[in-house]
């Protein structure tokens, strides 16, 4: 029978493992290595499960991933801390950002009023009065360009009616000579000539409303030379009328005057208070409807006149003295351009 003989063990010396487990070097890294009890138990009990016939190294393999397996943990759990610890920094900026930029703001905003404040008193009133200048320099210019217009437009006009004015007059005064030199050459045996002509004035036969009531309103009232709506008032005022051809005439027909104003407005007058639309003409048996008289620009006159066979229209020119356009050939024709005169434009009495 063989006996086997142990080997004393040396003093100091760890007793010897089984073989197949791994050594208490390893066990003890393995130890160091883990964080937590539950890798060392599970690494424990897989070393005392382990069957002897296992290789070393395949348990080796077994303890590495295991330590593996938790520095994979350990590096995901830093990875999603890092993250969460990054993702927060950020909405920290964020935030800061905005913060500051509402601060700068604000900052902009209590400099501009701390500028405006600090604007003294000198300072104001020299930009109000730049303010003040130019907005008067502005209106300045605006309003002399629309004042110089406006200005040349009434000067314009006021030169324009001064000059038909005394062009006017002097046309007058021109035509005034000019018909008085007309007829300067005539003499009586020439205007008998003319006057036998027997020139017909009643050619435009018309039919008038003769009621008193359908004159206008001025020819109704006593002090009609006043409230005619043309005006008038220069017809007049002479011993012997201003016609051209009037020398000549006068003493063909033996007459020095025709009827003064004053006896023509006194019969207008009578015909007002009676009611009548008539007058009679001066040295004629004709009547003049003095209410139907018009003026004809500044100088003529249309009216009805009855001949004692029908009411005629005719018209006269005042300043020349010319009855239907012509120079009259009878003194009833002279009396009759007269008192249609006087009616017109005939100064009160």
């Amino acid at each position: 029978m063989m006996r086997f003989h142990r080997s004393p063990e040396r003093p100091g010396s760890s007793p010897a493992l089984p073989p197949g487990l791994p050594s208490l070097a390893t066990v003890m890294a393995v130890v160091m290595a883990s964080t937590g009890p539950l890798p060392v138990l599970a690494a424990g009990r897989n070393l005392a499960t382990t069957g002897s016939t296992s290789a070393p190294m395949t348990r080796l393999d077994a303890t590495a991933d295991l330590l593996a397996n938790q520095d994979d943990s350990k590096t995901k759990t830093k990875d999603k801390d890092a993250k969460k610890k990054n993702q927060q920094q950020k909405n920290q900026q964020q935030k800061n950002q905005h913060s500051g930029s509402g601060s700068s703001s604000h900052t902009k905003d209590s400099g501009h009023s701390d500028q405006k404040q600090n604007l003294n008193k000198k300072q104001r009133e020299r930009i109000y009065e730049k303010g003040y200048e130019d907005g008067k320099d502005k209106g300045l210019n605006r309003g002399y360009k629309k004042g110089n217009e406006a200005g040349y437009q009434e000067g314009f006009q006021k030169g324009k009616d001064k000059g038909l004015e005394k062009g006017y007059d002097k046309g007058w005064d021109d035509r005034k000579a000019r018909d008085k030199d007309r007829w300067k050459d005539w003499d009586s045996n020439r205007w008998r000539d003319y006057n036998r002509r027997n020139r017909n004035i009643w050619t435009k036969r018309v039919v008038i409303n003769n009621n008193y009531g359908a004159y206008p309103g001025w020819a109704r009232r006593s002090g009609w030379y006043n409230n005619r709506p043309w005006g008038g008032n220069w017809y007049g005022g002479w011993s012997s009328p201003p016609w051209g051809w009037w020398a000549g005439q006068s003493i063909v027909w033996g007459v020095t005057a025709l009827t003064t104003a004053a006896i023509l407005n006194n019969a207008i007058n009578r015909a007002i208070t009676q009611r009548q639309t008539a007058i009679v003409v001066p040295n004629s048996n004709w009547q003049l409807y003095y209410g139907t008289v018009q003026p004809v620009q500044n100088s003529g006159v249309t009216f009805a006149v009855n001949n004692g066979y029908g009411t005629y229209q005719m018209e006269a020119d005042c300043e020349q003295g010319l009855l239907n356009g012509d120079v009259p050939s009878t003194a009833a024709e002279a009396q009759l351009i007269n008192a249609a005169c006087q009616v017109t434009y005939g100064r009160g009495a």
